[in-house]
């Protein structure tokens, strides 16, 4: 089997999860970058130090954001500028599945709220895929949820068969 890329969904399902999505996401900006660039600006009393703290904090974030998922025969490749894992190795993962949308905001964007479960710029909280490996997990938005969970079962069951072989 060759290799198979997954785009992130952006856009929100409809107007509810967009709401929804938007207003999640502006109290996890206001958490990441405008708390740190007010705490710097109390500190040392220059808008331009703590401006630069928020874009400099905002760059770190997007160079970590998840801009696709290949699947290949030996693992799942995160595309992605900055930021582990890059690489999860078939063995490693345990399991691929759809979470629920309650789920996804306290678990995947939430709680940890600095270092995110799930790093990918998207304005869904529905269609979202917990991919469970080692110790942890991530969560990842694809724009094509059937394609995605079809291609995972179809590496699974080869891995399965892979081993059985063995």
């Amino acid at each position: 089997m060759s290799d198979i890329s997954f785009e992130p969904r952006v856009t929100p399902r409809d107007a509810k999860d967009g709401l929804l999505s938007a207003i999640i996401g502006i109290v996890q900006m206001g958490v990441i970058f405008v708390l740190p660039g007010f705490a710097c600006y109390h500190l040392t009393g220059n808008k331009a130090i703590a401006i630069g703290l928020g874009i400099a904090l905002y760059i770190i974030f997007a160079l970590h954001s998840v801009h696709n998922i290949v699947m290949t025969p030996d693992g799942l490749r995160l595309t992605r500028i900055l930021g582990r894992p890059a690489f999860i190795p078939w063995s490693s993962v345990t399991s691929i599945h759809e979470v629920s949308r309650a789920e996804l905001i306290f678990r995947g964007w939430l709680w940890p709220l600095v270092l995110p479960r799930e790093m990918t710029p998207s304005l869904t909280s529905l269609g979202h895929f917990r991919i469970d490996f080692d110790d942890r997990s991530i969560y990842f938005p694809p724009a094509d949820p059937r394609a995605f969970i079809a291609a995972a079962q179809d590496y699974f069951n080869r891995l399965k068969a892979r081993r059985s072989e063995a």
